[in-house]
This record gives C-alpha cells, sequence and structure tokens, in this order.
C-alpha cells in the first residue's frame, strides 16, 4: 500500500493568522501559468507556495451517488479552500492556478472560504491569454487538435479587478516581471 505523502515540514510551523498572498492564476491552457507558478515558487522577494489544485481535490472518493467531486463544484471550492487556509494559516504566500474558477461567483466562494475578498491587498487576479497558434506551440507534448479544441471551448469569463497578461511573443521572464510588478503595485496600494 502507497504511503500518503507527508505535509511539508515547512508548513507545520507555528501559525500566523491572516498573513500570506494569494495570487489566482486564470487562462487557457499553454498561457504559461504552471511557468509563471514555477517563476514565483521560491523566489524573493515574496517566496510562493505553489498548490497543485489538481493534486487537492483529485485524490478524493466519489461520493454516494457516484459523482467525482469534479462535477459537485461548490464541495470541489469547498475542498481547495481547505487546501488553501492551511498554507495561508501558517503565514505562506500562496499562487495556484484553479481550472474550476472560471467565472466571478466561483472565485468569490473560494475568496470568502479563505477570508479573503477581491478588493484585498493580499490577494491578485491575474488571467493570462496566449493565441492558439502560440499555446500549440508551446504544448509539444499535446495534439495540436487537442489544444485547438481547448481554446475553442475555453471562454473567457473576466473577473472585476484582474490584471490581463497577454503571454504570446514573451519570455518567462517577461511574464514573470509584468506579474511581480502588478503584485508590487496591489501591495502599495494602486487597483489593478
Amino acid at each position: 500500500m502507497k504511503r500518503p505523502r507527508s505535509i511539508p515540514r515547512r508548513i507545520l510551523g507555528p501559525s500566523k493568522p491572516g498573513g500570506g498572498l494569494v495570487v489566482i492564476l486564470r487562462g487557457p491552457i499553454g498561457a504559461g501559468k504552471t511557468t509563471l507558478m514555477r517563476g514565483l515558487e521560491g523566489k524573493p522577494p515574496w517566496r510562493f507556495y505553489a498548490l497543485d489544485t489538481d493534486a487537492a481535490t483529485s485524490h478524493h472518493p466519489p461520493d454516494l451517488r457516484g459523482e467525482w467531486l469534479d462535477q459537485e463544484w461548490d464541495l470541489e471550492i469547498a475542498l481547495l479552500a481547505i487546501h488553501a487556509k492551511l498554507i495561508l494559516g501558517r503565514g505562506l504566500n500562496l499562487v495556484l492556478d484553479p481550472g474550476l474558477l472560471l467565472t466571478t461567483q466561483k472565485v468569490d466562494r473560494f475568496l470568502r472560504r479563505i477570508g479573503r475578498t477581491r478588493r484585498d491587498p493580499r490577494v491578485l487576479l491575474v488571467r493570462l491569454d496566449v493565441t492558439t497558434a502560440e499555446a500549440a506551440r508551446r504544448k509539444t507534448t499535446l495534439p495540436v487538435s487537442y489544444v485547438e479544441a481547448s481554446h475553442k471551448g475555453w471562454v473567457t469569463r473576466p473577473v472585476p479587478g484582474e490584471v490581463v497578461i497577454e503571454t504570446s511573443g514573451r519570455i518567462a521572464a517577461e511574464v514573470l516581471s509584468v506579474a511581480r510588478g502588478a503584485l508590487k503595485g496591489r501591495l502599495e496600494g494602486d487597483t489593478p
């Protein structure tokens, strides 16, 4: 039997209520969400804990009706919030790319569950945009038809207050610089 992974030691320290920044990344496949998460994770001046949202929600059993959690949005948002609260409660900064937060209502539901709002200076919402051709070029391990279908099905639902970063034609360092600038502006009181 495989042993479950333990919670990393850096999370198990004393709780620091109210601390921690939250960066929520949204965008279609190939926009650079994972690359930006890796760029923010562990890098000064703000060190972020990157929450793998698929891992946080996909290892739960089906409910009594046999439906998996990815069909139960409110329950999945609650589970994701539990993981986020654990990290934020330790005073750590958090970056995540939750694909399930597609609408303003779902973003707000998640933020309420972690005790934040979109207006909170400790919250930064980022939507990464990319052309379909650029996404297909980046996603070399996936069939082009899959990437194209994913982009065709992606419906951008803007969330008020989010920062939009076009990643087409930009290298990862440029996108990271724009995101860090937006985060710095947010912390200094500039609203996006």
